[in-house]
């Protein structure tokens, strides 16, 4: 305990927020709220009732148990939407391989072109 009960006294009664102040006045003499309340008590001080309570661990509730949503059967899809579907595909895999050939063109012009510079 840092300060002597005259002084916890003399602190709580000229602090704003009193419930606050016995927080503050715990903390720098490192003790509990309770131990603070005990000493304003005991030197006659007019509490005011406490907005902070001990903190009760509760037991977590239980949930019961859920039956789990089951996918939905799968559904025919129609032969014509299909073909599109797969034309579709066809023509961005093309798309893609373009794409990647001509990735791996420039890259490779560049690289020719870094290796040309480094000669000179």
């Amino acid at each position: 305990m840092e300060m002597k009960p005259s002084e916890i006294l003399q602190s709580y009664e000229n602090a704003q927020y009193k419930t606050k102040q016995i927080g503050i006045l715990a903390e720098l003499n490192a003790c509990s709220k309770e131990e603070i309340t005990e000493i304003l008590k005991e030197m006659g001080a007019e509490l005011l009732k406490r907005k902070y309570q001990k903190k009760e661990e509760k037991e977590p509730e239980k949930k019961e148990w859920e039956e789990p949503e089951l996918l939905p059967e799968p559904r025919e899809i129609p032969q014509s939407i299909q073909l599109v579907l797969y034309e579709r595909l066809d023509v961005l895999d093309a798309k893609i391989r373009e794409y990647t050939q001509g990735k791996e063109n420039a890259e490779k012009e560049y690289m020719e072109i870094v290796e040309f510079l480094k000669l000179k």
